[in-house]
């Protein structure tokens, strides 16, 4: 999680007692998923990007951009407004990462064959994160692989590390 910094400015989330963003809130407004910043370090890292998509989500909004580069699976940068504590399918996992000082949690499908891994922070305007699809037929066959290239392109383009 990226904590706030000073108080929250219209439409961005607030904290709740047990220090998550409230993403429920009457007044929050989704963020875009790819700021000028995002924009800026994905392209030095030789990604393409395709820009920002609204999408229904399985359990409430994404905004969804996509970010290619030759050789590469593609991702997507994806906000939206499921946070840690959202009420998740049964068939989907959590985890907690850790790389040095930066956290971030992943979520990822318990299916064997196929599906997709979201390396996420949760931030003042959404929880902010990679998705990457698996397929036991394709590039990237396990949900592992899929979580490591997630959490991978977070650390670069979202986090900037």
């Amino acid at each position: 999680m990226l904590p706030p910094t000073g108080e929250p400015k219209p439409g961005e989330a607030r904290l709740t007692a047990e220090g998550y963003y409230d993403y429920t809130a009457d007044d929050f407004e989704l963020g875009e998923p790819c700021t000028p910043e995002i924009l800026e370090r994905a392209r030095k890292a030789g990604f393409n990007v395709t820009l920002p998509e609204a999408k229904p989500g399985f359990s409430g909004h994404h905004l969804l951009c996509s970010v290619t580069k030759p050789g590469v699976e593609p991702a997507t940068i994806s906000i939206d407004d499921l946070g840690q504590t959202s009420k998740l399918r049964d068939n989907v996992n959590q985890e907690l990462q850790q790389d040095g000082d930066l956290t971030w949690y992943i979520i990822y499908e318990n299916s064997p064959d196929f599906g997709i891994c979201k390396a996420a922070i949760e931030t003042a305007t959404g929880g902010r994160g990679i998705m990457v699809a698996y397929d036991t037929l394709g590039q990237i066959k396990t949900a592992e692989e899929a979580c490591d290239i997630a959490s991978s392109h977070l650390k670069l383009i979202i986090l900037g590390g």
